[in-house]
């Protein structure tokens, strides 16, 4: 296998490139020019037994020039930093790793149904996302604010700053931990059932959630909720 991945790397570039490539992974960052290139290596080998996704051990930024790109549907992983700001892909099916930062902002991203980890930032905020139902743990910052997304059915811990402001979620059931702020405010949020620890303050203005309180005591969502900061409505 690796020789006929070298042989076809050497017939389309006639060179060798500094870069190894093993069975399904490609090292070394990829702007668009190198990522089309890739994609027609890809396409002559992805047949061949062994051969099950792409794996890049690097960067992607496809920010420019994606439109002439069908898709990514056989993107499995990436140890990087994933930039798909501005671009028209709706969907990465098979996407389960981002080791880095992942930011498809103002972008026309649908569902990433596949996707449970992410290494350090999740920015999608404007963007057209309404799936994400794998997810379960971001290290850093998840910025899904003003976005449809309805449910995070799987999500348990986001490390930074959690941003859900004018979003359509309505399920948060399993989230447990935020490392800093909390951002719920103009939501649909009744309830957080698992919710152990904030880091910073919570937002929580016009929420269901904080009208339910306020009719009672707000010192009672403390009891059930280690907030470090304060509770803002």
């Amino acid at each position: 296998m690796r020789n006929l991945i070298k042989k076809i790397l050497k017939e389309e570039f006639q060179e060798e490139k500094l870069w190894e490539v093993k069975f399904d992974m490609f090292e070394g960052d990829y702007d668009f020019e190198r990522y089309r290139n890739m994609l027609e290596v890809y396409h002559k080998i992805k047949d061949k037994k062994g051969f099950t996704g792409i794996k890049i051990h690097g960067d992607l930024d496809l920010q420019q020039g994606l439109g002439n790109i069908e898709n990514l549907d056989d993107l499995v992983e990436i140890t990087g930093n994933l930039n798909l700001n501005y671009t028209i892909l709706t969907s990465l099916p098979n996407l389960k790793k981002v080791g880095g930062r992942f930011v498809a902002a103002d972008s026309e991203i649908v569902s990433l149904n596949d996707l449970e980890y992410i290494g350090r930032d999740l920015i999608l905020k404007e963007s057209q996302i309404k799936s994400l139902p794998k997810l379960k743990y971001v290290y850093n910052e998840l910025d899904l604010s003003y976005t449809k997304i309805s449910s995070l059915p799987s999500l348990e811990k986001v490390g930074g700053h959690l941003d859900l402001d004018g979003s359509e979620i309505e399920n948060l059931n399993k989230l447990e931990f935020v490392g800093r702020d909390c951002f719920l405010s103009k939501t649909k949020i009744a309830d957080l059932p698992s919710l152990k620890s904030v880091g910073g303050n919570l937002w929580l203005t016009d929420t269901p959630l904080i009208r339910k309180f306020k009719v009672g005591d707000l010192r009672l969502l403390r009891t059930k909720i280690d907030i470090k900061g304060k509770i803002l409505y």
